[in-house]
């Protein structure tokens, strides 16, 4: 039986990726909550964040707690084995230290552009301002320790789950491809210049996830550049 599903692995995780990408663009947008579930929430002290905090929810089950059910019970194999893992450690730090500047000067770039002012962060649409003081901050702090297993979804399905899952089958530079391919995709509603890096920047946090056999190094460099861009719009957009 095992080495029955063994062999439409690939067949199991192309299908997955693909069906699980589409049911997330379709159900798992900040949009589809405002539409469909935006009246549980609406006159809340913090409903803004509700919509921001579903699409952070939606992307941890379907990318995380999902692809984990099937590599446990399905393919009967290890979630280290798909980058859940601490891996090779040097190698990791190594690409902190020159990633982390990297994702600051892009974070900080890009907080001065106004297609990034408009959509981050996430909740800013629903304000009018958010400055930062007072209960702000402490909102502000909760919701980017929330942002985290937003990141942790993402990258697990697609360097973990895919790039791991499929490098056997379609060899290493496949694997990158395809999940690149599909992560830009879902960056269709996205400012233009992130989506045009979304799909170097996926096949560059790809390469280091495979040379680190982890994903540890790329959720902490993708959160980074989340919380740091919206860092620095709150703080360029507070009054001088």
């Amino acid at each position: 039986m095992t080495e029955n599903i063994n062999t439409k692995k690939p067949v199991l995780i192309i299908g997955t990726v693909l069906f699980v990408s589409l049911l997330y663009f379709l159900v798992g947008t900040p949009s589809f909550y405002e539409k469909y579930l935006g009246s549980f929430t609406d006159g809340g002290t913090f409903g803004f964040l509700a919509p921001s905090l579903y699409q952070f929810a939606v992307t941890l089950i379907l990318f995380f707690f999902l692809p984990m059910v099937l590599i446990k019970n399905i393919l009967h194999e290890k979630p280290r084995d798909y980058g859940w893992q601490a891996g090779d450690r040097r190698i990791g730090w190594l690409f902190l230290s020159w990633g982390i500047p990297l994702v600051l000067v892009m974070a900080w770039f890009s907080s001065s552009q106004p297609e990034f002012r408009q959509q981050y962060p996430l909740f800013i649409s629903r304000l009018s301002t958010f400055p930062l003081k007072g209960q702000n901050i402490t909102v502000f702090i909760l919701y980017e320790f929330t942002y985290i297993f937003y990141y942790i979804g993402w990258e697990f399905f697609f360097r973990g789950f895919a790039l791991f899952g499929l490098k056997d089958s379609m060899g290493t530079t496949g694997a990158l491809i395809f999940q690149a391919v599909i992560s830009t995709l879902l960056h269709v509603s996205k400012p233009m210049p992130e989506l045009i890096l979304a799909l170097p920047g996926g096949i560059i946090f790809g390469l280091v996830a495979f040379r680190c056999r982890s994903i540890r190094a790329v959720i902490i460099a993708h959160w980074l550049l989340g919380f740091a861009l919206d860092l620095f719009i709150l703080i360029s957009a507070a009054p001088k």
